[in-house]
């Protein structure tokens, strides 16, 4: 399991969120997560981070942090403001699209907001796409019909 170490301050430009993107990418194939949840998060990351930038405008500057805690692959974004959590705001009405992406995944972010600064954070695990994997598993072999009776 390689995980990338990623610390960066940007502002709100498309390019700055793609180049963001792209490093979660990278650090979601190094725990080998499987395609569909990569998309489901980094979805959900760029909708975060879009809705900061409608709230407060292209020149609000974001600290991102990619990294390993506790053997846990870590994505933490944070800005300074008045609090403001992008994950619920009732004014977009996609409010439920990061819920649940991220509710599909099995994973729920935390947002805290503490001294004028906001942070959000996810902490993921490959132990997410081992137990999909271990479920199939499981049910092919409770699969019916059974070729042979030794199955």
């Amino acid at each position: 399991m390689k995980i990338v170490t990623y610390d960066e301050t940007f502002r709100l430009e498309d390019s700055a969120i793609d180049s963001f993107s792209e490093k979660v990418d990278e650090a979601l194939c190094g725990i080998e997560t499987e395609r569909q949840n990569r998309l489901r998060i980094r979805l959900s990351l760029e909708e975060s981070l879009l809705r900061i930038r409608d709230r407060f405008g292209e020149e609000q500057e974001v600290k991102a942090h990619i990294g390993k805690r506790l053997g846990r692959l870590v994505i933490r974004i944070e800005f300074e403001s008045e609090p403001y959590n992008p994950l619920s705001d009732e004014e977009n009405e996609l409010e439920d699209l990061c819920s649940s992406l991220l509710t599909a995944v099995g994973l729920s972010p935390q947002y805290i907001a503490s001294n004028g600064v906001n942070a959000l954070q996810l902490q993921l695990i490959n132990a997410v796409d081992q137990d999909t994997e271990a479920f199939n598993k499981v049910s092919a072999a409770f699969a019916l019909p059974k070729g042979t009776q030794e199955e």
